[in-house]
C-alpha cells in the first residue's frame, strides 16, 4: 500500500492491506508470536465479532454513516433466533451480503447515535467532515508502513475518536486509555495526519458514549503528555517489527522463568 490518504476504503479492506495499527502493535507487544498469530498465520480460524464488537461497529455506523445502515444490516423481524421468521430473514442477509441485526440492538444504537448527535458539541464535531478515512504512511525513525483510521475528521482539521462504552466517566476512561492503547492510537492518528498534510491537526477529541441509557456522553482531550507517552510507547516497538519482518522471525514471550510479584496498585493496598 502507498502512502496516502484514502477515502471510501472498506473496513475490511484497511485491515487486510499492509501496515501496522495501534490494533497490531498492541499485539505485538505481547510478543511478536501474538502478532504472528493474530495476522500472519495461514492457519488462522475465522473469529466470530462478540455480542459487544458487533454492537460498537454498529452503533459507529449509526452515528458517523448513518446512511449506510441499510447497505450493510438488514433489522430482523424479532429478537428470537430460534423462530421461522428470523431464519428466514437470515438467510435474506446473507443472500444480500448484509449482516443481520436484533430490532432491540437496531433501537439501542439508534438511541445512542441520537444522543451524541444531539449533544450540544459532539454534535457540532460530527458535521461537514470525513469518516473513516484511511491514512498510510512510513515512519521516518524505522521505515516501517505504519497505518491509522481515525473515526472521523472535521473540516477544521480536528481528529474525533468514538468510543463506545459502560461508563464514559473520567475515572473509566483513564483505565481504558492504559488498558487499551487509545493513547497510541491518538498519536498515530496525530502522526498520520502530519505526515499527509505537513501540519498539526487542530485538535483530537474522543467522544466517549455510554450504551446504556441514559446515553450519557462525554467529551475527552488528551493532553500533551499523554500524547507523547503514546508516540514514545508505539514507537519503541517499530524497529523490533522492522526486524521481525526482515527476518521472518516472531518470538513467543521470554523462555526464562521470571519472578513475578502483586501489581504495584496492589501491593500498596497490601502495606496500608
Amino acid at each position: 500500500m502507498e502512502p496516502g490518504i484514502y477515502y471510501g476504503l472498506a473496513n475490511s479492506d484497511y485491515h487486510a492491506n499492509a501496515g501496522i495499527s495501534k490494533t497490531g502493535l498492541a499485539l505485538f507487544a505481547k510478543s511478536p508470536l501474538h502478532y504472528w498469530a493474530g495476522y500472519l498465520d495461514p492457519a488462522k480460524p475465522e473469529e466470530a465479532q462478540t455480542d459487544a464488537q458487533k454492537f460498537g461497529t454498529l452503533t459507529h455506523c449509526a452515528v458517523l454513516e448513518a446512511e449506510s445502515l441499510p447497505l450493510r444490516y438488514l433489522v430482523a423481524p424479532n429478537d428470537d433466533g430460534r423462530t421461522t421468521l428470523y431464519k428466514d430473514a437470515k438467510a435474506v442477509a446473507e443472500k444480500a451480503g448484509v449482516e443481520i441485526i436484533k430490532p432491540s440492538l437496531m433501537a439501542q444504537a439508534a438511541l445512542a447515535a441520537s444522543a451524541v448527535h444531539q449533544h450540544s458539541v459532539a454534535g457540532e464535531l460530527l458535521v461537514d467532515g470525513i469518516a473513516e478515512a484511511s491514512f498510510y504512511w512510513e515512519d521516518p525513525g524505522s521505515g516501517v508502513l505504519c497505518k491509522a483510521r481515525p473515526d472521523y475528521m472535521t473540516s477544521k482539521g480536528v481528529l474525533v475518536d468514538l468510543k463506545i462504552v459502560a461508563d464514559g466517566s473520567m475515572a473509566a476512561f483513564q483505565k481504558a486509555i492504559a488498558n487499551y492503547k487509545y493513547h497510541w492510537q491518538a498519536a498515530m492518528g496525530i502522526d498520520a495526519y502530519r505526515a499527509q498534510y505537513r501540519k498539526h491537526p487542530m485538535g483530537y477529541v474522543w467522544i466517549v458514549q455510554e450504551k446504556e441509557r441514559p446515553f450519557a456522553t462525554y467529551l475527552y482531550q488528551p493532553c500533551g503528555a499523554l500524547i507523547e507517552i503514546g508516540r514514545r510507547e508505539y514507537q519503541e516497538l517499530l524497529p523490533r517489527f522492522a526486524e521481525c519482518l526482515e527476518k521472518g522471525v516472531w518470538p513467543g514471550p521470554p523462555t526464562a522463568i521470571q519472578t513475578i510479584a502483586l501489581p504495584g496498585w496492589a501491593m500498596l493496598e497490601a502495606v496500608e
